[in-house]
């Protein structure tokens, strides 16, 4: 150290924080271990140099540096005592650690004592999702590694869904047409002039409904509505028909991204403003579409 920064020490001197008070005292702490005949002056003075920069020390001992330093120095070797008794039980403690087991003997006692692999994942599912998302999966694997590990009977019964509803949507399309080939037939028989059944019936499209309600939509109503029923997992350019007087989507069972695709093609194809996502049950599904057949109903027989 400087002259100038001894001299600016002696006017002003250092005054430690309580901080530098402990690390001062269990460095002077150490000093007496190994040094058991030197003075407490000596230990603090040497002490000090191991943890304090040279802009942060005492140069001269003071007595009243005594009693912060005895303090501490007496709760340092009370702390020692408490973990010199305690040390047998921590021994005790870190060999019986040992023979705890590990987080894999853990799972495969799991799996070994019975749990399927479904098991195990309920018990420990969510922390991989937690770590791994559905779409990293997907990225990591290929298709057919994926579907080999998904339970067949699931897998099956999922495709044979889809097909039935294929089915079903081309059986209730092929019904329209005919229905609707039948009307016109028997309009132009009958001298309507020209009165089509794209004018006597509004045009409703549905979308998110299962066959059995498909069904039941297209007995009570099959008569009164030019009726088409979109597949939600197979949207596309052509699911919208040309012309429509009203869309019902059905907003429960459809997501935004497939409520985003039909809007998107309503606005495209013109018809916008009919466009309607149903929030309620399938109840008031039916009386919405009965209240548009029966507003068309006289607003044709107004004409």
């Amino acid at each position: 150290m400087s002259l100038d920064a001894l001299v600016a020490q002696k006017r002003s001197p250092v005054r430690w924080t309580d901080e530098e008070w402990d690390e001062v005292a269990a460095a002077a702490h150490d000093k007496r271990i190994t040094h058991p005949t030197k003075p407490l002056s000596w230990c603090v003075m040497e002490g000090q140099k191991e943890v304090l920069p040279a802009e942060r020390r005492r140069m001269h001992w003071q007595q009243s540096m005594v009693e912060p330093l005895v303090q501490r120095i007496r709760r340092i070797d009370k702390e020692r005592r408490k973990l010199a008794e305690d040390w047998p039980s921590i021994q005790h403690k870190l060999q019986d650690a040992r023979h705890l087991p590990t987080r894999d003997d853990l799972i495969g006692d799991l799996v070994d004592g019975g749990l399927t692999d479904e098991e195990v994942l309920v018990f420990f599912g969510e922390r991989v999702l937690a770590q791994l998302t559905p779409s990293e999966v997907c990225a990591e694997f290929s298709p057919m590694e994926i579907l080999s590990l998904i339970a067949t009977p699931e897998l099956a019964g999922c495709a044979v869904q889809r097909l039935v509803e294929d089915l079903f949507q081309r059986e209730v399309k092929l019904t329209q047409r005919i229905i609707q080939h039948n009307v016109t037939s028997g309009d132009a028989h009958n001298g309507r002039h020209g009165k089509t059944a794209e004018t006597s019936k509004p045009r409703i499209v549905l979308l998110g409904l299962i066959p059995d309600q498909i069904e039941r939509v297209s007995r009570q109503f099959g008569d009164l509505a030019d009726l088409t029923f979109v597949n939600k997992s197979r949207l596309g350019d052509d699911s919208i028909p040309r012309k429509a007087d009203h869309v019902f989507v059905w907003g429960n069972f459809t997501s935004k991204k497939q409520k985003q695709v039909v809007k998107a093609l309503c606005k495209k194809r013109g018809f916008a403003d009919c466009y309607e996502v149903h929030l309620g049950g399938f109840k008031g599904l039916v009386e919405k579409i009965e209240q548009l057949c029966g507003a068309f109903k006289e607003h044709q027989a107004a004409r």
